[in-house]
């Protein structure tokens, strides 16, 4: 072999060898069963969050069983996103050693550069206190430091996401959770005028009653029902005067009249970028909604609700209310 061959293999060698002491997973006793990294972390038992990224720290309380993001002025939490953070602190193991040497903190971003977090009980103890790195070489998982350990564990899943919101991107973006079954009255307001739908609870049709009186389709009705009961905000406006957003007077509106008597109102805004600013006529959180769900799954147009009727259907229809 010509030593021209012998050093560039001899280099190679050596680069590999480095990238393994950075990167590599060191050659640490891990003789040891894993255990979980916080043995008396309980999801139940956790009453505070503090997530502190970039000097800027979101803080997640539970209030009567329901989280709020204290930093967004006590706005309810997205109760998946709280869910998924807490299970994934619980399932943090010792089995993914990779490091316990002080100087590789910083490589691995799990000091001061990285996310800080601090999960606490009602008594105000401090129950989980960590780093959450860089994410690692796969892109599905993350470097995670003990706050009072050098020792750095790579842990599945993608954590800087999970934890590393801002405290707005907590919020919970659901307008309305409501059954759409339970809706005996429709309201649709916009700039071609109003309609309203009824619903005939002896024989479960829906009827147009403005602007005209017409049998509705039942399957274009439910798919606005459907829509308005679960429906989800794409982002949150910035705290403005309702005028700014068309709000203070909309001239649109989707409303659904419930069986229990109450009813679920959404007022629609300005259009912009194409997304819609909507607020519940019951608060005042601004929501951002796309312009397809409103043009297209709520703001239906009487030709699109009217059925049409065949010779035969308008004479069953007749005899039926003989």
């Amino acid at each position: 072999m010509k030593i021209k061959q012998i050093v560039i293999l001899l280099g190679v060698f050596v680069v590999l060898f480095i990238i393994w002491l950075i990167f590599g997973r060191e050659s640490l006793d891990q003789s040891e069963p894993a255990v979980s990294l916080f043995p008396d972390f309980k999801s139940d038992s956790v009453a505070k969050v503090e997530l502190t990224k970039d000097d800027k720290t979101t803080v997640l309380n539970r209030d009567n069983g329901k989280w709020l993001v204290e930093t967004s002025e006590n706005y309810p939490a997205d109760k998946k996103f709280v869910e998924d953070v807490l299970s994934k602190v619980s399932e943090f193991k010792t089995d993914n050693l990779i490091s316990d040497k002080p100087e590789k903190q910083s490589i691995f971003e799990v000091d001061s550069s990285g996310i800080e977090a601090k999960f606490s009980d009602s008594s105000g103890n401090l129950i989980a206190h960590f780093f959450v790195g860089k994410m690692g070489t796969d892109y599905r998982s993350g470097y995670v430091r003990k706050a009072d350990s050098n020792e750095v564990y790579i842990m599945d899943g993608n954590l800087r996401s999970m934890f590393g919101k801002e405290s707005g991107e907590w919020r919970d973006k659901t307008i309305f959770n409501f059954s759409s079954g339970n809706v005996t009255k429709l309201t649709i307001v916009s700039e071609e005028g109003k309609i309203i739908l009824q619903l005939d609870t002896e024989n479960n049709k829906w009827k147009l009653i403005e602007p005209e009186a017409a049998n509705a389709k039942k399957d274009v009705v439910e798919r606005i029902l459907n829509t308005l009961s679960a429906l989800k905000a794409n982002n949150f406006a910035e705290k403005k005067e309702l005028k700014e957003y068309g709000l203070d007077e909309p001239k649109s509106l989707v409303s659904a009249d419930l069986n229990d008597g109450t009813s679920k109102t959404l007022f629609i805004g300005k259009e912009e970028s194409g997304k819609y600013y909507v607020k519940r006529a019951d608060q005042e959180t601004v929501f951002l909604v796309s312009k397809y769900t409103i043009d297209n799954q709520l703001l239906r147009k009487v030709d699109a609700l009217k059925e049409e009727e065949t010779k035969d259907k308008k004479a069953a229809d007749e005899e039926e209310t003989k």
